[in-house]
């Protein structure tokens, strides 16, 4: 949508072949990429001004897929519960849902989409649970079965330097962008919106 003299106006419309509803979707600042998401796989497209006037031509980056597969355990959906771009619209940050590993991608037009870390913090099992088994607690046969709980929620920094993550767990996690490591983790109760402030 774009804002026109009457309001907003439609200028792409996609019909996408997914093998179930959208799980995510985000859209970069520069509004060149768009990344949508089922519990399969997730798909990127590049943007590009269309013929006519006014209009835009979305276009598969069709390797994605494979860049994003090869960065995972095998036999593990590609599908994402949470997706984010970095301000420069030069990374595109996967929340996989499961095994919750958080995959940056480097992205740029005409190159193929190049892994550049995998984060398996969310993989790991959170202390809780694991002071209730040993506390002799019951425990929910979910939890002893399924340990990770799936990303909810990624934010990137105004500077592009920080990225935030949380869990439906309620754990978070703070990465830094430029040298792809952990800076920081808490743990908040719950939490509905992850966002960095620009002051």
């Amino acid at each position: 949508m774009r804002r026109g003299g009457e309001g907003w106006e439609k200028v792409l419309e996609m019909e996408l072949q997914l093998k179930s509803g959208i799980t995510s979707c985000a859209l970069s600042r520069d509004g060149r990429w768009l990344a949508v998401s089922d519990v399969e796989d997730v798909k990127l497209f590049h943007l590009q001004q269309g013929e006519a006037a006014g209009t835009i031509e979305p276009k598969r980056t069709k390797t994605l897929s494979s860049a994003l597969g090869a960065a995972l355990p095998s036999g593990c959906k590609s599908g994402s519960s949470s997706l984010s771009f970095s301000p420069d619209s030069k990374k595109l940050i996967v929340g996989v849902r499961s095994p919750s590993l958080i995959v940056i991608l480097g992205i740029e037009q005409g190159s193929q989409p190049v892994v550049l870390r995998t984060f398996e913090q969310h993989r790991q099992l959170d202390p809780r649970a694991k002071l209730r088994r040993n506390s002799g607690m019951e425990v929910d046969s979910k939890e002893a079965v399924e340990p990770t709980p799936e990303i909810s929620r990624l934010a990137v920094s105004a500077d592009g330097q920080w990225l935030a993550s949380g869990d439906l767990n309620g754990r978070v996690f703070i990465f830094n962008l430029d040298s792809l490591q952990v800076r920081y983790s808490s743990h908040i109760l719950h939490f509905f919106l992850l966002l960095f402030s620009c002051h």
